[in-house]
């Protein structure tokens, strides 16, 4: 393996340490950052493929952290490795998921649905990201979502879509977070409620309200997103 010290601080070379690991380069916050510092300078995004197929888990995770904080510069890599949002490592999940928020167009149903999906994810900060990203997903990108899952899921996915991610609907969800506050509905799962919440969110609706629902429902999630919430 190369050594630092045959390997200078020129964006390709901080791009070889970060894909071969030189030293940790790969969990190195400061070499990170100088990446990309160097990518925010013009230097071709489409380098990044190269740690996001890396066979190496710290350098993929490397590469979507990178890809998370590039913004809509990192959007045509990003088009490239959707399957990625399936990785066994959280880690990845989490970042692209950003990658979701300021790339999805109203073309990008399945993509939008998948976050949907990362609400029942196995990892909390996931299942967190998922949260937050869909009170922030452009709102045509949301009802591409609904048609998408209308066309490919059944059961609830679809069907709390609808009321969710439709605008003519969406007083639906107010309507149904009212119900739970005063304890008169309580056949929620707990992914239904998650969307309940964040349409309301995008409605406006007043924080102490959610913040109730997920007392009475003894959401975790849902407590811990919103306990550190802007008052709405």
């Amino acid at each position: 393996m190369a050594t630092d010290s045959n390997i200078g601080a020129d964006p390709s070379s901080l791009l070889r340490r970060v894909e071969r690991n030189v030293a940790n380069a790969a969990t190195d916050g400061r070499v990170l950052n100088d990446l990309l510092d160097e990518f925010h300078r013009g230097f071709p995004t489409d380098h990044l493929r190269r740690l996001l197929h890396s066979p190496d888990a710290p350098v993929v995770r490397a590469g979507a952290w990178l890809l998370s904080e590039l913004g809509s510069r990192g959007c045509s890599v990003f088009r490239q490795v959707p399957q990625l949002l399936d990785s066994g490592d959280p880690s990845v999940r989490f970042s692209l998921t950003d990658c979701i928020v300021v790339c999805a167009t109203e073309s990008d149903g399945e993509l939008v649905a998948k976050v949907v999906s990362l609400l029942e994810d196995p990892d909390r900060s996931v299942r967190w990201k998922a949260l937050d990203s869909l009170t922030k997903i452009d709102d045509k990108a949301l009802v591409s979502a609904h048609n998408w899952l209308s066309d490919h899921r059944r059961e609830w996915s679809a069907r709390v879509a609808t009321a969710c991610f439709l605008p003519e609907k969406r007083q639906d969800a107010r309507a149904k977070l009212e119900l739970i506050a005063d304890e008169r509905q309580s056949d929620v799962t707990s992914s239904e409620l998650k969307l309940y919440v964040v349409v309301a969110i995008r409605e406006g609706t007043p924080l102490p309200l959610l913040r109730t629902v997920a007392e009475i429902a003894v959401d975790d999630d849902l407590r811990e997103f919103l306990e550190d919430f802007p008052d709405i």
